[in-house]
């Protein structure tokens, strides 16, 4: 009775569907062409629909099943590096290890891992990491990176050779300090100063060398790591306008005593930016030999080289400086020279003080103010 039912149920679907079909095919046989048209849009569009949900839902598995993989690759990457960093006796890398290292996203990966950790260490522990780099034939794709065609990789390259002391790529490295990219010349130039301790900034006799003032930031903490600091006082005359800037600041950074008659020179330097330098320069070295110079060259210079001067000048800390602090502090219109002047005075001790409690009898309320100012020890 049940099978009975069933049939005449499975017959009458049949039916229905069998003569909806037939009412379809007779609606698209007999209608015209915009008909026609909108019917086969209509399942083009729904079966394209259907086709890209599964093709999504295809790639979600995947990616995620992918995401998983690649995340148990990486815990097991990074255990073996700490392992091998901290172990007394290291072994032949693991089967594992090696395969991974030839899917090239697994490789970088492990090569990114390992540089982070590196980055971290110092001592016999870093140079395990340097010794597990080369044995990992990390060195020729890093080598590879800097011929790539795109500026990024190339970095990428430098800093990995950097890193990891590889003087070999500094013949590749040379042909990009002059690159027109910024970014790829930077980035070859800190590579070139960091692989090249012996003579770090060869490249500044090239008159093409420009330094942008990231570079020249990251390359002073770079120098600061050397034993051996290169003279800048070669590089004050080359036709370079930021090799010449950067060259006066090493010179006052490092204090290179055997310059100060160079760096004096460029008082008189048509460049307002590169006397601003030399100013500085002068300042750090705190010697008494640029006094009188510096002195001349106030009153021919605007506002900022004004106030640079007088700080040198403080640097500088001689009495012989207390009559030009008075003179500037009582003639002078701008209030922060004047001030300046005033912590001048103040900073030579007790004859500095003693002139400015002199100047407070009689004076205006203003010039009270900048001396009461310039003697508070909380400013």
């Amino acid at each position: 009775m049940f099978k009975m039912k069933a049939g005449v149920i499975l017959s009458l679907n049949v039916s229905i569907f069998s003569s909806l079909y037939e009412r379809i095919t007779f609606f698209y046989h007999n209608s015209n062409f915009l008909y026609k048209a909108v019917l086969f849009l209509s399942l083009l569009f729904l079966s394209t629909t259907l086709i890209l949900a599964f093709v999504i839902f295809l790639t979600r598995i995947y990616k995620n099943f992918n995401r998983r993989k690649i995340n148990k690759c990486r815990e097991n990457c990074i255990d073996f590096i700490a392992e091998w960093a901290y172990s007394e006796q290291n072994e032949n890398i693991p089967g594992p290890i090696i395969k991974n290292l030839k899917n090239k996203k697994k490789r970088d990966m492990f090569t990114s891992e390992l540089f982070s950790l590196h980055s971290n260490l110092v001592g016999d522990s870093a140079s395990k990491l340097v010794t597990l780099f080369h044995i990992s034939g990390l060195k020729k794709y890093s080598i590879r990176k800097i011929h790539s065609f795109r500026w990024h990789v190339k970095a990428k390259g430098f800093s990995e050779l950097v890193q990891m002391n590889i003087k070999e790529g500094n013949s590749h490295i040379a042909k990009y300090l002059y690159s027109k990219n910024k970014n790829l010349r930077v980035e070859a130039q800190l590579a070139w100063l960091e692989l090249n301790s012996e003579d770090p900034v060869s490249f500044f006799s090239n008159p093409k060398t420009e330094l942008s003032d990231w570079w020249q930031l990251k390359a002073l903490i770079s120098l600061k790591k050397l034993e051996y600091i290169p003279d800048f006082g070669k590089w004050l005359e080359v036709p370079s306008r930021s090799v010449v800037q950067f060259s006066l600041r090493m010179c006052g950074i490092f204090k290179q005593f055997e310059n100060i008659e160079l760096v004096a020179n460029k008082l008189n330097d048509p460049d307002e930016v590169l006397r601003y330098e030399a100013i500085r320069a002068l300042g750090k070295m705190a010697l008494p030999f640029p006094i009188i110079p510096l002195q001349h060259l106030f009153y021919c210079e605007k506002a900022t080289n004004k106030a640079e001067i007088i700080k040198s000048l403080t640097m500088i800390s001689d009495n012989s400086n207390m009559d030009f602090f008075e003179e500037v502090l009582m003639n002078e219109t701008d209030i922060n020279l004047r001030l300046l002047c005033a912590k001048g005075l103040y900073s030579l001790g007790s004859p500095g003080v003693e002139r400015l409690d002199m100047l407070l009898t009689g004076t205006d309320d203003l010039l009270k103010k900048i001396i009461y100012h310039s003697k508070d020890e909380r400013i």
